[in-house]
């Protein structure tokens, strides 16, 4: 009966404590980088292989998305260069004007 109406203890509190931080971090900076580096892999080959921005940017992309994949352990700060590179990214997006292309059946039929 003294159990029951005992607080926990702190040993098992830190012990709580110290599992949430280990799966907070697992999550965070392992996996969600992780997944940061394969979106990267992806969307730079689809921007390379559609000329969509300059090839720079997709080199760019492959470099970070190497070092989140392989290096993440040892630098946390890494992590950050992902939202640097969908920033510059989408400046590119953003900033050049899109292509038409208008099919020359549909112009005469206009004329």
């Amino acid at each position: 009966m003294a159990a029951i109406g005992r607080p926990y203890s702190s040993t098992a509190r830190s012990g709580a404590i110290r599992l949430a931080l280990a799966l907070t971090h697992a999550f965070l900076y392992v996996y969600a980088a992780r997944t940061a580096g394969v979106f990267m892999i992806v969307t730079s080959t689809i921007a390379y292989r559609t000329r969509s921005v300059p090839t720079w940017v997709a080199v760019i992309g492959y470099a970070i998305a190497g070092l989140l994949l392989l290096s993440l352990q040892y630098f946390q700060v890494l992590i950050m260069l992902f939202p640097a590179w969908v920033a510059l990214l989408s400046v590119f997006i953003l900033a050049t004007p899109g292509k038409v292309e208008i099919d020359d059946a549909f112009t005469s039929a206009d004329e």
